[in-house]
């Protein structure tokens, strides 16, 4: 029968019907077969299927531990496995354990956890009943307020769009959000409504706040200038001109900076198919004319913003002729739409083979 300890960073593994003896030390990261005194690379064999078996047994009842440092490194290891595990996380579960934190799941960002490491022992505190997700989502919601609460105070009518979506401007540019919500943009959007603005409505003005400050700011950069807290709306019309002249210029360079950061990434082919990069606005409309969808009117602009990739799939032998408009996401490299003419599903068996290799080439890139 195999047994699991852990005292003072070192995790003991017996297995007498196997002759195993190792010890983890999670200090130093060494693995050490005891038997022979010699260092091992990897973790001992049937460790993990040991501590599968312990937090099975936990949880059917047959096995109980009070010994919080060591049920969480056994349900690290459990969630783990042989791959993935690493010495620093195991010393940050260490140190949760050391504040009575029992997991349920493990942290996502452990860097996160060792920074407000001494937050959340003083949250555990004062709340015992929380679990490790309670108390960091606590924590991230003071920190939101802090940040917030430099910009803008909760008696302002704008509190709640700022505190929603706040985290889609860069810190140097929050100041700025504010003046302008401060000095027009706000009213303006809002035009005089006193009442509390709910529903569609307030997502609706939320909307449109939000790209018209995206919309400045993109802008603004474009024409490397420097952001002004003075009249919002005169800026905003005086680079609308100027970009409206130089649009279409402005519009494919955008695509071409666009696509050349994510070409490594997307582009593929194979025998019979091959992903090609559209390069501008005409693109689009021609792709869209040809398949009987929205790419144009709803996608492009979503591209020229950053915020989709869209990729057409051509018959090499017919490679100028349209036939697959694909939707690949911006950060998780899926492929989200494939589709044909009048947005059919497709059912070409060999485009369907080629959907799924290229699949598994954008996660390998993403």
């Amino acid at each position: 029968m195999a047994t699991i300890t852990f005292d003072k960073g070192i995790i003991t593994y017996t297995d007498n019907e196997n002759n195993y003896n190792y010890s983890i030390d999670i200090n130093n990261g060494i693995i050490t077969n005891n038997r022979t005194n010699r260092k091992n690379k990897s973790l001992p064999p049937k460790f993990i299927n040991a501590c599968t078996d312990f937090m099975r047994d936990c949880w059917t009842g047959k096995k109980a531990t009070n010994n919080c440092h060591l049920n969480n490194i056994i349900f690290y290891f459990y969630m783990k496995g042989n791959r993935g595990y690493s010495f620093y996380q195991l010393r940050i579960i260490d140190k949760l354990s050391a504040i009575g934190i029992y997991l349920t799941t493990l942290p996502t960002d452990y860097e996160v956890v060792e920074k407000n490491m001494a937050r959340i022992a003083k949250r555990r505190k004062d709340f015992p009943n929380s679990t490790l997700q309670d108390i960091l989502y606590a924590i991230q919601q003071e920190d939101i307020e802090k940040i917030i609460r430099n910009y803008c105070s909760p008696e302002s009518p704008y509190y709640d769009y700022f505190r929603t979506y706040y985290r889609i401007f860069s810190q140097s540019k929050l100041s700025f959000v504010a003046y302008f919500l401060a000095h027009g943009l706000w009213d303006f959007y809002v035009r005089g409504e006193t009442k509390e603005i709910e529903g569609w409505r307030k997502n609706d003005i939320y909307t449109n706040i939000t790209d018209t400050l995206r919309d400045y700011f993109r802008m603004c950069d474009y024409f490397k200038k420097p952001y002004e807290k003075s009249d919002f709306f005169k800026q905003f019309v005086a680079l609308s001109k100027t970009y409206k002249i130089e649009e279409t210029t402005i519009e494919n360079n955008t695509l071409k900076d666009f696509y050349s950061r994510y070409a490594n990434k997307i582009s593929f082919e194979n025998n019979d198919f091959e992903v090609i990069l559209p390069t501008c606005r005409e693109d689009f409309k021609k792709e869209a004319d040809s398949q009987h969808n929205c790419v144009y009117t709803t996608y492009f602009p979503k591209v020229l913003k950053n915020e989709t990739i869209v990729v057409f799939i051509r018959r090499k032998a017919e490679i100028a002729k349209s036939y697959i408009t694909c939707e690949i996401g911006i950060n998780s490299g899926l492929i989200k739409q494939y589709l044909a003419t009048y947005n059919r599903p497709v059912t070409d068996e060999n485009a369907i083979n080629f959907k799924k290799d290229y699949q598994d080439f954008l996660y390998t890139n993403f």
